[in-house]
């Protein structure tokens, strides 16, 4: 099954609370890493958004990363980045509260 097709099923997993998320995240991880040049950064990110999707505070910025590298996993003309991480988004929820 492609990468993206894996990722698809991993995010579904996640959406109906199913207990095999947390298997099916780890399993796309390593075959990211074995099937593409990814940076050691990027793994720990999209951990960092599997960790987080179903988080109150942070569920939907990681839901929105992971979609957005579903997107890139199907074009393949740019390497995988993620957006998100979860220090900053706490750190930029907490400015925002302060304002």
């Amino acid at each position: 099954m492609p990468l993206r097709y894996a990722l698809r099923l991993t995010l579904l997993l996640a959406d109906t609370w199913d207990y095999r998320f947390k298997a099916a995240s780890q399993r796309f991880l390593v075959r990211l890493m074995e099937e593409l040049d990814v940076e050691t950064i990027d793994v720990k990110k999209l951990a960092d958004a599997f960790a987080h999707i179903h988080d109150y505070e942070q569920g939907q910025d990681a839901r929105a990363a992971l979609q957005d590298v579903v997107g890139q996993l199907h074009r393949m003309a740019r390497r995988v980045e993620i957006d998100f991480d979860s220090l900053a988004v706490g750190a930029r929820r907490s400015r925002k509260r302060s304002s």
